[in-house]
């Protein structure tokens, strides 16, 4: 708000006050009036014209009311407001016979006059009151005009004892005049100096608030006895899954915290949080507050929430494991794959060779098949440890999902499940074989997670310059010790799983340029998010690395 609509704002309440007080006096002059009029010497007269003074200044006020109402013209309101309070005042003093005693009257006018325009509006005031006091004086003791009742006639006085009584009650009313203006003025800059430490207060605390606001970083204060005082937005946040209530000490915000005892100011600490379907890692500083007041001694809590860094941290060490194992790995089943394939065709003459001994023919057979089966699992692992280069081009992922969802549905662990597609376009750039593999595994991890009848959920979405593949069961979900070691390779909760399946979805996934993260999801079950790179018009065909564990991220 600019200056000048302030002052008219401020004279507008001004004004209020004024019309009120006259309100006031008003109601005190009626029921004067009234037990006046109870007087029998009291002539009928007189109280009639109290009575009409009375009514004028209710009528005057309910006027000026009106008029303020509209927000217009508040200035020629505050001249003619003053004004109308010398006349009011110069009625009173004439109907109770124009002493001195009630000379006061005009004070009041003078005061209220200073109040509203300060120093201008004092001396008018006194100036309007002089001229009316001064004339009333002198006219009812020059009998220029009558009294109001004939009691009221008293003898002639002196000219010099009129001249008196004028001067006194003209200094009376200039003096007071400049009092008022004068506290009147100091009670502005005050009043003014009170606004601007308002207004600096006011936007101390919104800067303040919205800095609290804005930090990604949760900060709490507690008391010396570890009880809350206050937690900003973030931290209500970031501690709101283990949280369930906003009344908490420390200890219960933060599970685990330590206090800095006497003589220590300050201590670094980190948290491990677990809650019924996540982990969490806090990074915290605690010190202790500063100063004086009533929370001297206790505690400032500066926290933030290094999960995200933790998983960072966890698949790097992850990548480096998968690097050197790939490596080896490679090597390794390349090697075992001839001695297995030697081993199976020379089973395969031998049990040829033998006749037709059934035990023998047995013991073949039992020899060939568990050595195709360690063959198919030295395939699986070769392909997770180091998968053939492909060919990348314009993938439509919705397009791929619904295909291998139409293939999977048929099959034997999927005759009880529900399937919910929320398929949208989404083009990328992938080797269309590894993504389908991708695909298919997430698709038969979740209906072996089902384990019965249940309900698959699957979605791909564009999010700002990335594809999103979502697949969501409602089986058990994962546990929070589980998370962190899924995508390991070998590591597996089913009886006769291998533990690659989700290995070579993370592998693949990486060597896109993309990334994969487990969770459990809001509803229950486990959820698993695959982010791809969206398709651009300037990179339509990319040749993937051959060795794309380098990639895994």
């Amino acid at each position: 708000m600019d200056p000048q609509s302030r002052d008219q704002v401020d004279l507008q309440r001004r004004l209020v006050w004024l019309t009120l007080f006259r309100l006031a006096v008003v109601l005190v002059l009626f029921a004067s009036s009234i037990i006046w009029s109870t007087n029998a010497e009291v002539p009928q007269p007189l109280t009639l014209a109290l009575f009409g003074v009375c009514a004028g200044g209710f009528i005057a006020t309910l006027a000026f009311s009106l008029l303020l109402r509209s927000g217009r013209w508040l200035s020629a309101i505050a001249y003619a407001q003053i004004s109308f309070d010398a006349l009011l005042a110069a009625a009173l003093v004439y109907l109770t016979g124009g002493s001195n005693a009630f000379s006061f009257v005009f004070i009041l006018a003078v005061v209220n006059a200073a109040l509203v325009l300060s120093q201008r509006g004092a001396i008018l005031a006194a100036s309007l009151s002089s001229v009316l006091f001064a004339a009333l004086r002198v006219a009812l003791n020059e009998r220029w005009i009558p009294p109001a009742a004939d009691f009221q006639l008293a003898p002639r006085e002196p000219t010099t004892t009129v001249v008196f009584s004028v001067f006194v009650n003209l200094g009376a009313f200039f003096l007071m005049a400049a009092l008022a203006s004068y506290l009147a003025e100091q009670i502005r800059k005050k009043s003014e100096q009170l606004t601007a430490r308002e207004l600096d207060f006011s936007a101390l605390a919104e800067l303040h608030s919205a800095i609290l606001a804005s930090i990604s970083s949760g900060i709490a204060t507690a008391d010396l006895n570890g009880r809350l005082i206050f937690v900003n937005r973030a931290g209500w946040e970031i501690c709101a899954p283990w949280v369930k209530r906003p009344s908490l000490t420390a200890d219960e915000l933060l599970p685990g915290l330590r206090l800095p005892g006497p003589g220590t100011t300050a201590i670094r600490q980190e948290l491990e949080v677990e809650s019924e379907s996540t982990r969490r890692w806090l990074g915290l500083t605690i010190s202790r507050l500063n100063g004086g007041g009533a929370f001297a001694g206790g505690h400032v809590i500066v926290f933030q929430d290094l999960t995200d860094l933790r998983r960072l941290e966890l698949e790097a060490r992850r990548n480096e494991r998968l690097a050197s194992l790939g490596k080896l790995a490679a090597g390794l089943a390349h090697e075992l794959r001839n001695p297995l394939a030697s081993m199976s065709g020379a089973v395969q003459m031998l049990a040829a060779n033998r006749g037709d001994n059934p035990d023998e023919q047995r013991l073949g057979e039992i020899v060939v098949g568990e050595t195709e089966r360690l063959n198919r699992l030295v395939t699986d692992f070769l392909g997770f440890a180091r998968p053939s280069p492909g060919h990348s081009t314009r993938v439509d992922l919705a397009e791929l999902v619904g295909q291998t969802l139409d293939v999977v549905a048929h099959g034997p662990k999927f005759e009880k499940v529900e399937v919910e597609r929320m398929l949208s376009a989404a083009e990328v750039l992938a080797d269309s074989g590894q993504l389908r593999q991708v695909v298919w595994n997430l698709l038969v991890n979740a209906a072996e997670a089902i384990s019965g009848a249940g309900k698959l959920s699957v979605s791909v979405t564009q999010a700002g310059e990335e594809a999103v593949l979502r697949v969501q069961d409602t089986g058990p979900g994962i546990s929070a010790v589980e998370l962190g070691q899924i995508f390991d390779p070998f590591f597996t909760t089913k009886p006769a799983g291998t533990g690659l399946g989700l290995a070579t979805v993370h592998a693949v996934v990486a060597a896109h340029r993309g990334t994969v993260q487990a969770e459990n999801g809001d509803q229950g079950g486990a959820q698993f998010t695959v982010r791809l790179p969206l398709a651009t018009a300037e990179n339509s065909v990319v040749e993937l690395p051959a060795d794309q564990t380098d990639r895994v991220h």
